[in-house]
């Protein structure tokens, strides 16, 4: 075997892709990768068919039409993987339009279930308001007590021990039987609410801000009827500032009455 054979070999073997060996003598090199390079071609395998065809393209028993045979399945393989890489990029856009089209039914069924909900709150709203329950002839009064035990009516702010709300509710057709809660809300002349925890003042939804305000006192009517008369009492634990109290009625977290008293 000449140097020129040495070097052919030596440089097949520099070559020779990955995986891939020779024959178990040197005349089955050439018809060898060719077969394998036919076989990934027709596995759609056309990167592993190049690679066999470049190997098959430096063997040493390569065939003097052997060129041309390479060249001619190089070609196919080439045009192969480039119609494979077309169809990918087809398929790929047809892909990326059906997600396209997938979002915008997505982002349409979110939208059609936030304007679905935003009508459940607003028909929730609308048939919670129908039911509120207005309340008529609301008075405060301010109350000290006496020597002997007992209440008097007082309007000096400074004498005051108790201040008395009482209102009378009003009919509602949308009303059946039942416990109705009423939030009472004294303010004084400087738009404070009156407020202590220990005497039951609390926190509830004002519908009208759509927030949370305080209230004085609750009262609740036992069972919903026209005509029925509430109180709420607020027991004074610190002189009283003059001028003009509001009491405001809510039910629901709806304004349902307002009253006023001037203490001197």
């Amino acid at each position: 075997m000449g140097w020129r054979t040495n070097l052919s070999l030596l440089l097949f073997a520099f070559c020779t892709p990955a995986g891939l060996t020779f024959g178990q003598d040197g005349g089955g090199c050439f018809g060898q990768f060719l077969d394998q390079g036919i076989q990934a071609y027709y596995a759609q395998e056309f990167e592993k068919a190049i690679k066999s065809f470049n190997a098959a393209e430096i063997c040493p028993d390569k065939p003097n039409n052997g060129d041309a045979l390479v060249l001619e399945w190089k070609g196919k393989a080439r045009s192969g993987f480039e119609n494979y890489i077309d169809s990918l990029n087809v398929e790929f856009l047809s892909l990326r339009s059906e997600m396209n089209a997938l979002r915008d039914t997505i982002s349409n069924l979110l939208y059609e279930r936030e304007a679905l909900a935003n009508d459940k709150l607003l028909l929730t709203q609308k048939l919670r308001a129908a039911t509120v329950v207005f309340v008529e002839n609301v008075e405060i009064e301010g109350l000290s007590i006496q020597e002997n035990g007992n209440w008097a009516t007082t309007r000096s702010s400074d004498k005051t021990d108790l201040i008395r709300v009482r209102f009378t509710l009003r009919a509602n057709p949308n009303m059946e039987p039942g416990k109705e809660a009423f939030m009472v809300r004294i303010i004084n002349p400087i738009g404070e609410t009156l407020y202590d925890e220990e005497q039951g003042s609390g926190i509830f939804f004002n519908e009208k801000y759509q927030d949370l305000s305080f209230y004085t006192k609750m009262t609740e009517a036992a069972t919903y009827q026209h005509g029925t008369s509430l109180t709420a009492e607020w027991r004074v634990a610190k002189p009283m500032m003059p001028g003009r109290y509001y009491a405001e009625i809510y039910n629901k977290g709806y304004l349902c009455g307002i009253g006023e008293l001037w203490f001197r």
